[in-house]
Order: structure tokens, then sequence, then C-alpha cells
């Protein structure tokens, strides 16, 4: 196809008639052109015109716009597309003029319009050509478009003009029309290209990408586009898939007419097959009866096993009972000694609380004495106070009366008797002061003492209470730890299971510790013993099955030496047989009797005279042969040059296509005489190669790594046409060397020299099938002779075989049955053996895990010890917390009284002070009677007598009187109380005279009193409390004597000088444990010895002897189990007997009724033979062997003519191979030609990848051979049922049904390049099929190109580099794609694919104009001849103006016809 040039489109009217194109010429010289109108100025009408003269009817009309609305007058519109031929060949006009039927009789018809197409093919541009062609009529300056008659009438004129390579055609003619395409597609132009892809992208804008819409996935591309693409490609020449079609048909009908012979074959192979079930079960009837057997014997081992036990544990119990007796008597001793030590224990418990009694008992006798001086001194006050009282009103009445005496002596002299009472008082002062001075000093003394009693209570109370502190803080630590203990003993507890707890005092039970202690060393002594014994067993069990195994190796190397002698010996005897056979065959072939079979030289001699004859007749069909063949070769190819394989490597390196020139003279298109011409001028073509200028220098300027053995004639391809003799000679003269060349101009006539080639290749293959029979013939008489020769067979040597082999058979039985006996010998150790190691492994375990334990006991035990000492602490210094805290009491209670003494002291003192004081101011009151006489009277007599003589008596005598009377009332009153009082309390006068009454010392005496009497309580609870548990621990003693008499019959505690100090709790725990053991060990073996009792009495049923005696341990094995497991696999294995032996029957019986077996005699007789065997496994593994041995005779005499149905199969196979090889070879070359360069690098836009096709090659041919016999089985399934297979061939055999299930469609993967503005990246169609964006364009652009590229590219074009130019009309692309990054690869992929792109847009911008060579910008102006008309004008605004050297038509053609004379 080559390239639109130009386009014109005169008198098309649109848009309703509101727009026009008049006359509009658009020069596109065969390069990429933009048109630039602006939307709905008719765009998709220009995009329809161009489509319209390429495609057929149906495909006129585009989207919702019918081709038929545009023409509504008689005037008709013409479309001319003149088209640039390829390699400068000229210009060819293609042109289409329409118009609206007139006729009214064609009113009913489907066509609507008047449609003329024609075809003008010119050299150069002349009078007719696209600009020039007359349909625009001018007379006298008006313009007038050609009618459709006149126009037709030019168009016969011009058809009719030899000088004119002109035709036309009437489109509504079917005939016509297809003259019509047919002529288009010469010239590379293809209405279906138009139809199905240049239509399709302009049903709507930017439609390009609408293109591969349905193709979802790379699966959808290949079926829906790559497959039939190829598929019409390859189907150019002839319809493979038909013909494959048809060899199928043929292959299985041929089939079904050998079905018989196929059904025989494969009824013996099923047979065969099931055989194979048969004979498993055989052989396991007969293992069945060998396990039975042996196990039986060891159910008579296993009885004798129980009674030998049972003796031995009598015995053993025998000797546990002593040992219980003595360890209760020990048991008893300690015990004894035990209630003996608790009475002692008791008695000094008893003696401790008596004494405590006792102290309890002083020190409330101390309070007791405390309270009564308290409530003496309470008393003592109380009367004090009374006193004070009585004091003050004795010293008021003295007072009185005194007064009342003075009133009656008041005549008497005052003056001496004033004088002496006040010397008698001062004096008494004097003595008070004297003695008050003494109380003072004495009181100061007792209260200096009791300062320094109360510094040192405080001191020692201080310490003590420092001592506290810190035993306390002693003891908070010791709580901590000793508590941290509590979480040991818990994690112990929790790691292994146990219940080890404390009593309520904190402390173990020794015979807990203990007997924990021991049950771990007994574990890990009994763990280690029994790992030892099952370590010696394994290690027994290990040799014995060694030696069993060995000796069973010893058994199978034996049957193995005999197998293989046997099998060496039955090969002989087969190889003597067929030696036999072959004697037999031999003596058919030559015609002689088999009783010569032995006799050698004889039929040696009758061979040689066969290869004699057959060697004279190979020589006389060879020498025809080579000459025939030499012939062929000459016709086929001409081809003299043979290129070394290095050379063709070294010129494909360097890009050189290698092209023969014999190749190019049958490839070029040339007629006959015109290649006979070139050869006669140059005749060294046809022995030549064909490069171009370039790649002849590119040769010149490098030295090849390869060397030829003659000379190579090389052809510049531009020249292929030039002289190079002028005369025609075999001899060619050059400047220094002569060419002898003689070419046979037949080869160059295509149907002669075809028919030439067939008859050569006819006789040459009777002439290869003859040598090859008498070759067959030959070698087979030469082997049979050889075979006869080397032979060294006798009847003797025969007969020994045949005993020979009966022999070795025989040892083979004998040792087969010795090995499944010791199979199960060694199945049964093997089982013992992981038992063995199973219980080794856990042991292991357990010592692990016991020796752990140990480790953290012992670890316990060590915390536990220290854990006793803090606790020993603990509670030691709990006890000096006691004391101390006892002692802090006392000195409190001391301190206390001591403050007491100190206040009370004080309070002496503060009183004896104050009665100075008050003394000394009456001494200076009296201090001036130094002398007089002395009255005897108490002071307070003296010093009322003295104020009364003194003081002025203001009272009258009456009043003092009444005073008086009442005074004396309450002195009597007072006087009682404290009479009464001291009586009550039992004091004397000198007790409370002298004390002077302190409520605040009355208030602290009666508490000291509260206090002393709650204290006497509490001590006299706490002394309850120890005779309560004084008469406890008498009972408890009496108690533990009761116990002593139960336990010895005595009463007395043993003599506590004879026992010794010792853990009898310990000492009991370990008898305890022993007691226990003895008595565990006395019921574990009398549960054992009943186990034995009841597992021997449970085998008693059983009477089977010994016929091997076998070594058993049941140690470990629980006899319940192992008892049950005797009787249960003996039960199973009669069972097992019993069903092998059905199994065997009823698959034979099954066998007999198979459908496919029970209508065949060949079949029934021997499986009812096998029948009366099912009872005996050895014969009838026997009989069945014969059976399959004479049912493969059979099958190898069917071989020859089922091989002829699968050599067909093979043939169908291998032709759909080679046809799939070849569609996966062109889905390859798809992407050949889709590589641009992006910034600098070379880029592949397209990359399908397939699996290796040799790698997977087998694998294809197993999936083609399934696909043909599936294909086969349905097909016969069909005609059995006489029904047609066609539609089921037709379904099954198409390219991509055979591509599919072959190569699977879906392991090709299809990449795209997708180029974004930054950056480039490959991604995968299915990717690429969701973008709807410029990406998305692009690489339907790629694709569409990389078709139209496969499809143009011919097989025959030997210049492989060649792209055929094509032609894309694409309605608005620029909608999804009109950035640079996109653009830009777009117009490359174009430019490498040859492709002109004709782009109709309304949009604009540099990154479009700059990637188009011409740019058309439409425009729509008002028509001055017309109102609401429109017309369209062009502006040619990019691009060269067309160039033109009109050339007459005629003077061309003219020019040319001479050039041929």
């Amino acid at each position: 196809m080559s390239n639109i040039n130009n386009i014109r489109i005169v008198n098309l009217n649109y848009n309703n008639n509101t727009m026009k194109i008049d006359d509009e010429t658009f020069y596109f010289h065969g390069e990429n052109t933009m048109l630039n109108l602006r939307n709905g100025g008719g765009k998709s009408v220009l995009v329809q015109m161009m489509i319209a003269p390429f495609v057929n009817r149906r495909h006129r009309d585009l989207g919702d716009r019918p081709f038929e609305s545009y023409f509504t007058s008689k005037t008709p519109t013409y479309i001319l597309v003149e088209w640039k031929l390829e390699d400068n060949a000229g210009y060819l006009l293609t042109g289409m003029m329409v118009r609206k039927k007139e006729s009214a009789s064609d009113e009913n018809s489907k066509d609507k319009l008047d449609i003329i197409n024609f075809i003008y093919e010119y050299k150069n541009k002349n009078e007719y050509d696209i600009k020039r062609f007359p349909i625009i009529e001018e007379n006298e300056g008006s313009r007038k478009i050609k009618s459709f008659l006149n126009a037709k009438k030019l168009f016969e004129d011009l058809k009719k003009n030899i000088n004119y390579n002109f035709n036309y055609y009437d489109m509504s003619n079917y005939t016509t029309s297809k003259a019509y395409f047919n002529k288009l597609q010469e010239y590379g132009i293809d209405n279906k290209e138009w139809e199905n892809i240049i239509r399709k992208i302009n049903l709507k804008e930017s439609g390009l990408s609408e293109l591969f819409k349905e193709a979802k996935n790379s699966e959808g591309l290949i079926k829906n586009w790559f497959l039939p693409t190829i598929e019409k490609k390859l189907n150019k020449d002839e319809d493979r898939i038909k013909n494959y079609k048809e060899i199928i048909t043929r292959y299985i009908i041929q089939y079904k007419t050998n079905k018989s012979n196929i059904d025989r074959r494969n009824k013996i192979e099923i047979f065969n097959e099931k055989s194979i079930e048969v004979l498993e079960i055989a052989n396991n009837f007969k293992e069945m009866i060998l396990i039975k057997e042996a196990h039986e014997n060891k159910i008579a081992n296993s009885k004798k096993y129980f009674y030998d036990e049972i003796l031995s544990q009598e015995n053993i119990l025998k000797d546990i009972e002593g040992l219980i007796e003595n360890v209760l008597n020990e048991k008893r001793e300690i015990q004894y000694e035990e209630l003996s030590m608790k009475i002692y224990n008791f008695l000094d418990q008893l003696e401790d609380i008596n004494e405590e009694i006792k102290s309890k008992n002083n020190e409330k006798i101390n309070y007791e004495d405390k309270l009564k001086l308290a409530v003496k001194e309470k008393n003592i006050l109380r009367c004090a106070e009374i006193y004070g009282n009585y004091k003050y009103i004795s010293e008021e009445l003295l007072k009185v009366e005194n007064k009342i005496k003075v009133l009656k002596d008041e005549q008497g002299d005052k003056e001496p008797r004033i004088n002496d009472l006040g010397f008698s008082i001062l004096n008494l002062l004097n003595i008070e002061i004297n003695k008050l001075k003494e109380e003072l000093e004495l009181l100061e003394k007792e209260n200096s003492n009791l300062n320094s009693k109360e510094i040192n209570l405080s001191t020692s109370l201080k310490k003590n209470r420092t001592f506290e502190n810190d035993l306390n803080k002693k003891l908070g630590s010791l709580k901590a730890i000793v508590n941290s203990y509590n979480k040991i003993e818990e994690r112990f507890n929790k790691k292994y299971n146990e219940n080890l707890s404390r009593n309520i005092t904190g402390y173990y039970n020794d015979e807990d510790l203990l007997r924990l202690s021991k049950e771990i060393i007994n574990s890990i002594e009994s763990i280690n013993k029994n790992r030892i014994t099952e370590e010696k067993r394994y290690f027994d069990l290990n040799e014995e099955i060694k030696a069993k195994k060995s000796l069973r190796e010893i058994k199978n190397n034996e049957i193995s030496q005999l197998e293989l002698e046997e099998n060496y010996q039955n090969k002989k005897l087969e190889e003597y047989d067929e030696e036999l056979e072959k004697r037999k065959d031999i003596l058919k072939y030559l015609d002689e009797d088999e009783r010569i079979i032995f006799k050698k030289d004889i039929i040696i001699e009758k061979l040689d005279k066969k290869i004699q004859i057959l060697n004279n007749d190979i020589k006389e069909f060879n020498k025809n042969y080579d000459k025939q063949l030499k012939e062929l070769n000459m016709l086929k190819s001409g081809k003299v040059l043979e290129l070394p394989k290095e050379l063709e490597i070294e010129l494909n390196k360097r890009d050189i296509d290698i092209i023969y020139g014999m190749k190019w003279l049958k490839n070029n298109g040339y007629s006959k005489e015109k290649n006979e011409a070139i050869v006669k001028v140059n005749p060294f073509i046809p022995y030549s190669l064909i490069m171009d200028r370039n790649k002849i220098e590119a040769l010149k300027r490098e030295k090849l790594e390869s060397f030829t053995s003659s000379p190579i004639a090389i052809v510049d391809r531009e020249k292929l046409e030039e002289n190079l003799i002028d005369e025609n000679y075999n001899i060619i003269e050059g400047d220094k060397v002569n060419f002898y060349i003689s070419f046979n101009n037949k080869l160059l006539d295509e149907v002669e020299l075809n028919r030439l080639i067939k008859e050569h290749e006819e006789d040459i293959n009777i002439l290869e099938k003859k040598i090859s029979e008498k070759e067959e013939a030959k070698e087979f008489y030469i082997d049979k002779k050889s075979f006869i020769k080397e032979s060294s067979l006798t009847k003797l040597l025969y007969t020994q075989l045949e005993d020979k082999i009966s022999e070795i058979k025989e040892k083979i039985q004998t040792n087969k049955k010795d090995i499944i006996l010791l199979g199960s010998k060694i199945g049964e150790l093997e089982n013992e053996i992981k038992r063995c190691s199973d219980k080794i492994d856990d042991l292991k375990h357990k010592i692990i895990v016991v020796n752990n334990k140990n480790d953290d006991y012992i670890e316990l035990c060590k915390d536990y010890d220290e854990y006793k000492n803090n606790k020993k602490s603990q509670e030691e210094n709990e006890e000096k917390l006691k004391v101390v805290i006892e002692c802090i009491k006392n000195e409190e209670i001391l301190l206390e009284e001591n403050l007491k003494e100190i206040k009370r002291k004080e309070e002496s003192i503060r009183s004896c002070n104050n009665s100075l004081n008050k003394i000394n101011i009456d001494v200076k009151k009296y201090s001036s009677y130094d002398s007089g006489n002395i009255i005897k009277k108490d002071l307070e007599d003296l010093k009322s007598e003295y104020d009364a003589l003194v003081s002025e008596i203001k009272n009258s005598y009456e009043e003092l009187i009444e005073n008086q009377k009442n005074l004396n009332e309450r002195y009597l009153e007072v006087q009682n109380k404290l009479t009464n009082s001291a009586s009550y309390y039992n004091l004397v006068d000198e007790d409370y005279i002298n004390i002077i009454y302190n409520h605040e010392r009355s208030n602290e005496v009666e508490n000291e009193i509260n206090k002393y009497n709650r204290e006497i309580s509490n001590l006299g609870n706490k002394i309850s409390k120890l005779e309560i548990e004084s008469t406890r621990i008498k009972t408890k003693i009496d108690h533990l004597k009761e116990e002593v008499k139960k336990l010895i019959n005595t009463s007395q505690p043993k003599d506590r000088n004879l026992i010794f100090n010792k853990n009898f709790d310990e000492e009991l725990a370990k008898l305890s444990l022993k007691e226990k053991e003895l008595y565990s060990k006395r019921e574990e073996k009398n549960k054992i010895l009943n186990e034995f009792k009841l597992y021997a009495a449970s085998l008693d049923e059983f009477e089977f002897e010994i016929t091997e005696a076998i070594e058993l341990n049941l140690e470990d094995i629980n006899l319940k189990d192992y008892t049950g497991k005797l009787k249960r696999d003996n039960r199973i294995n009669n069972e097992n007997v019993n069903k092998a032996n059905k199994s065997l029957e009823r698959i034979v019986e099954k066998l007999s009724k198979e459908e496919i077996f029970i209508n065949d005699s060949l079949f029934k007789e021997s499986i009812n033979g096998l029948l009366t065997f099912v009872n005996n496994p050895e014969k009838f593994i026997s009989q069945l062997n014969v059976v399959l041995q004479s049912y493969n005779t059979i099958i190898e005499k069917l071989k020859e003519d089922i091989e002829l149905i699968n050599k067909e199969r093979n043939n169908i196979i291998d032709n759909i191979m080679e046809y799939i090889s070849i569609v996966n070879n062109n889905i390859s070359q798809l992407d050949n030609n889709s590589s641009i360069e992006i910034n600098g690098k070379r880029v592949k836009m397209l990359n399908i990848i397939q699996p290796d096709w040799e790698e997977s090659k087998e694998v294809y041919k197993l999936r083609v051979k399934s696909f043909v016999e599936t294909l086969r089985n349905q097909c016969i399934d069909l005609l059995e049922k006489n029904e047609n297979i066609s539609e089921l061939i037709d379904n099954r055999v198409s390219i991509i049904k055979l591509y599919d299930e072959i190569v699977s469609i879906s392991s090709i993967n299809i990449k795209l390049y997708k180029i974004e503005e930054n950056k480039q990246k490959q991604i995968s169609w299915d990717d690429v099929s969701k973008n709807s964006g410029g990406e998305g364009f692009l690489s339907a652009f790629v694709i569409l190109s990389s078709l139209l590229s496969y499809m143009r590219k011919e097989d025959k074009d030997i210049f492989t580099r060649k792209e055929e130019s094509k032609v894309l009309i694409m309605d608005n692309p620029f909608a999804q794609t009109n950035a640079a990054h996109l653009l830009i690869p777009l117009m490359d992929i174009a430019k490498r694919s040859n492709t002109q792109l004709i782009c109709l847009t309304g949009l604009g911008g540099d990154s479009i104009y700059s990637r188009f060579d011409n740019i058309y910008v439409l425009n729509l102006v008002n028509s001055k001849l017309k109102n609401g008309l429109r017309l369209l004008k062009s502006s040619h605004i990019v691009g060269d103006e067309e160039k033109e050297v009109l050339v007459s038509t005629y003077t061309k053609i003219e020019d040319e016809q001479l050039k041929l004379f």
C-alpha cells in the first residue's frame, strides 16, 4: 500500500445543507497531515468521505450518520484520493462519484444512491491527475459541476483509450464492485483493513482506544486479534485448519474400522493391569498364611512364659512377708521411745508452767501492795481534806470564843498578856521553822534520789526502746525472708505437682521430707535402673534384629542370586526359544523344512545365495538414484552457491541479510521472459549473493573471521538489471580471468519447473522405496546369517537348561518362606525396638526431670535450712522482743511511779516552802516580842487570843454567841466526819494531820488505783490460763501413758537415761516408707501373680505347639493388652487368611463377570481356570503367570496392524505440532517492528513474552496427543450412535482452540512500554486495558501498527528490512493524546512502521503542530451567493505546495512502448 498524496472533495453538502465543500484539494505528499477544524465544523464528515471510496456499502455509514443522508440532489459529489505509489512507481487516482437515485423504479431498491468508483494509474502528473480531472466544467467564466451522465461518459472514454490505464466500476453491481476492491488490493489497498480497522477507529472521536475494548486482558487480545490476524495471513496459500479437519475425520473413520483389533489389545492390556492387583492379593493371601503360623508359635511361647513367671512371683512374696514383720517390731520400739520422750517433754513443760504461775502470782501480789498504798494515800488525802475543814472551823470557833472571853474580861490588863502571847507565838513559830527546814532538807534529798532514779530509768528505757526498734526492723527483714520461702515452696510444688506443706508452726513434717527425698532418690535409681535395663534390652534387640536381618539379607541375597540366576537362565531359555523361533522364521523365508533347524551349515549356505542376488539388484538401483537426485537438486534451486556456516554467522552479526540470487529470481514478481532477459545480460545472478550497496561497502571495510573454499559472487541490489555482458556466451571474459556459465532457463518457468520437479521426485521416491526394500531384505538375510553363525544352541543345552531352572525355582520358594517368617519376626522386633527406643527416650526425659527435681529439692532443702535458721532467729528475736517489751513496760511503770513520787515530793517541798514563807511573815509580825512568859497553848489558840486582844472588837456579844453556836454545829459535824473516815480507812491522826490536801494529786491517785486494778485483773486471767494449760498437759501425759500401755502393755515411760536424742519422726518415716514399700511391693507382686495366673488361664483355650523357641521380655508390657492383642491378632490372622482367600475369590469372580471379558472365550476359559486355584495361592500365582505369558504373545501378533493406525495418529500430531509451531513463531513476529528511540535509548514498545518452544516441546506434543485421542474417542461415541461428527470437529479444530489447548493462551504475557512525562516503564496489557487515557491510546496505536506491519509483511519479501507504507485516518485523536511525551513516541512509531497519519482535530498547540509535516486550518465562511450557507475553506499553514511538471500521458505511454523495443 502506498501513501495518500492528495485528497479532493467536490460538491459535498452536509449539516442539513447548511455547510458545503465546494472544491477543496488537500496536498499530503504522503506525509503526516493534520486538518484543524473546530468542533461542529464537519471533521467526522470529512473522515466519513475519506473512508467511503475504500469500503463496501454497509460500512459507509459512520456511527449515527448514514452515508446516503449527505446526497439529496441529482448533482453528483466527487471524492478523489491520489496515492503516491512506492518505489517511485507513479500515482494512483481513486475516485467516487455519488448522487441520489432519480429513477422511480428504484425506490424499493436497497441502493438509494448512484455510485461509480474509478481507478486511474499514471506515472507523472497530467491532464487527468487529481487536480486537473475535469469534474468542473468552465464556460465563459462560470464553473459547473459535471453531471453524473457526462462524467460517466468521460469515464467510458478514458477506459477505452489505450493511452490511459483507467477503469470505472458501478458500485451497485456486486460483480463490478468486487472487481473494484480486487483491483485496489493489487495496490495494497485492502478494503477489509479499511472496514475493520480504519472505519472502526473513527466510529467516535479518539476511537482507536475503543478498537481493543473487548480485549480486557492478554488472553482476549490474543484470541480476538492476534490469532485471527495470523490465521488470515497463513490462509493466503491454503486453509490448513480445513485440511486438518479432513485428515482427522479420515483417521477417526480408519480407527473405527480397525477397532476390533485395538479392542482385543486393549482388553489384554486391561487384563494385564487388573492382574497386577490380583497378583498382589494372591501374594497377600500367601503371606497371611505364613503370618498366622508365626503368630500361633508366639502364643505357645507366651503360655510357657506366664507359667514360669507364676512360680517365680510366689517365692518373692514369701521373702516380703518376713521383711514386713521385722519393720513392724522396729516401729513399735521407736514409737515407745517417742511416746516416752513426749511424756518427759510434757513433764518439763508442766514444771515451766508452774514456775510461770508462781511468777505471775508474785507480780500480782506486788500490784496488790501498790494498790493498797494508792488506796491508803487516797484515803489520807480524803481525811486531810476533811481535817483541813475541821482545822479551819476550829480556828474560827476559837476566835469567836476568845472574842467572847475578851468581851467578858475587857476590864483586865491586856498588854502583858499580849506580850506573852506574842513571845509564845514567836517561840512556836521558830520551832515550826526548824522542823520545816529539817523536813525540807529530807524532802530535797529524797527528790534528788528520785531524779537520779528517773535519769537511770529514762536511759534504760531509751536503750530498751532503741533495742525494740532494732528488733522490730530485724524481725521485719526476717519475716520478709521467711515469707519469701512461700514462693520457693509454691514454685517447687507447681513445677513437680507436689503437695509439700508446713504445719501450723511453719515447719515441714520430717516424714514428708524424708518421703519426698526417698521418692526422688528411688525414682532416680529406678529410672536409671530401668534405663540401663531398657538400653541393654535395646542393644540385645538390635543385635537380635541385626542377626535376623543379616539372615534375611543372606536369604534375600540367595534369592537375588537365585533370581538373577533364574532370570539369567530364563533369559537364556527365552533366547534359546527366540533363537529357535528365528530359525523357524528363517527356514520359512528359505522355504525349508524345520527338521534342519539345528543344521547350521546348510542354513548359512542357503542364506548366502539370497544375499548375492540382492546385492546385484541394489547396485543397479543406486546408479539410477544418484543420477535422478542430482537432477532434482538442480531443478529445485539451481543453487550452486553454498555458504559456509561460519560466514553466515559473521554476516548475521553485521545485520547483513543473506539473499541468494536464485531466490530473488523466484520471488521478484517479474515475468519469466523478463527474468530470462536479466539472466541473459547478467548470468552471475543465479550463482550470487544480492546485497545493498552500503552492506557491500561494510564488507570492504571489515575483515571477516571466516574463510571460503571457492569465490562467492556478490551483486549490488541496485544494479541487478544492469548489463554485465552484451552478448550471450557461455564463456564470460574478465580482465584476467574467464568464467564458464550455463544456466538452465527452465528454472525460471514455474509451471515447467514444478512439473519437472514432481516427475523427478516421484521417480526418486520409487527408487528410494525399491532400494530400501532391497537393502532391508539384504540386511535381513545378513542378520539371519550372522545370527545362525553365532548361534551355539543344541538340543542337549536346551534340556539341561530347563532342568536347572526348575531346581532354582524350588530353592527360591524355600527361601521366600524363610524370609516371610523372618520378616514377621523382624517386624515384631522392630515394633519392640520402637517401643524400647520410645521408652528409653521417655526414661531419659524422666531422668532429666527427676534429676532437675532432685537438684531443685536439694536447693529447696538448702533454702529450707536457711528458712529454719531465719525462722529460729525470728522466734528468738520475737522472744527477745517480748522480754524487752516487758522490761520497757516495767520501766515505764517504775518511771511513771517515780515521776509521781517526784511530783509528790516537789509538792511537799512547795508546801513546806509555802509554810516557811508564811511562818517567816508571822515571825516578822511577832519579832518584836523577844522576851516574855511562855503560855502553854497551841499556836492557833495563841494566835486567836492574840488577834482578839489586839483587834478591834466590832461585833456585838449576841452576834458572837450566834456565830459560836453555828460554828459549834459545823465543828461537831466535821469532827464526826473526820472521826468516821479515819476509823473507816483505819487511819490515825499522824497519817493525815500534816498532809495538805491537793486536788490534782487526788486525781492522779485515782488513776493509779484504776491502773493497778487492771493489771491485777490481767494477771489473774493469765494465771487462770496457765492453770488450764497445766491441767491440759496433765491430761495429755495421762493419754500418752495410756498409749504406751496399749503399745507395750505398761504405762511407765522408758527410762530417760536409755532414750537417746534422735529424730523420731525421721526414724519412723524411714520405717513407714520401708513398710509402705514392702506392702506396696507385696501388693504389686500379688497383682502380678494374679495377672500372670489370669493371663495364663486366658491362653489355655489355645493348644498350639512350640515350633520355634522365642525369647520373650514382657516386663514393661501391659499383659492385658498383650494377651488381648495375642487373641485379637490370632482372630485377625484367621480373619485375614479368610479375608485374603475371599478377596482373591471375589476379585477373580468379579473379573469373570466383567463385561469386557464375560463374552470373550479367550478370557473366560483363563479366568475359570484361575477360579479352581483360589484356595491355594502358590498354584494360583503359577497359573496366572502362564495366562499372562500367553496374552503377551497375542499382543505381539496384533502390534503390526495397530501400528499403522498409530502412525496415522502420529502424522496428525506432527502436522498439528508443526502448524502450532508456525503460529507460535508468527506470534513472536508481531512485536518485531515496535522499537523506537526514547531519550537516546532503543525501546521495544510492544514485547510479547512466550514460553520457550523447545523447552516445552515434549509437553506440547503430549497435549496434542491427548487432544487428538480425546477428540477421536468423542467422535467414535457419536459414530456408534449414528450421529454426525462434523459439528464436533468444526467446533474443536480451530486456531484458537488448538493454540489454547496446546500452548495455553494464558501463558503468553503481553508487555507495553508506558511512557510518562519523567519516566518510562513496562506494564502488562491487562493494566493498559483498564486505562482509557493517553497511555491507553498510545498502547492501542502500538498494537495496531504492529498488526498492520505483520499483515503487510510478505514471507516472499526477501528484503526483510523493508516496511510497506500504510495509512491511518483518525478523528480527533488528541482528545486523549495531546501531551508531548505521548505524541513524540506515537509519531516515531508511525514513522517506524511507515504509517501516514491523517488526523482531524479541533485542538492546537505546539505539542501537536510540531509533529506534522502538513497542517491545514479549515474555516467555515459565509457564502456570498446563498444566505444561510457556509463554505468550508482550507489554509495550508505548514508544508510545501506540490511542485508539478505536467507531462502528456500519451507521450509517456509512447516512451514506455519504445523502451520495450
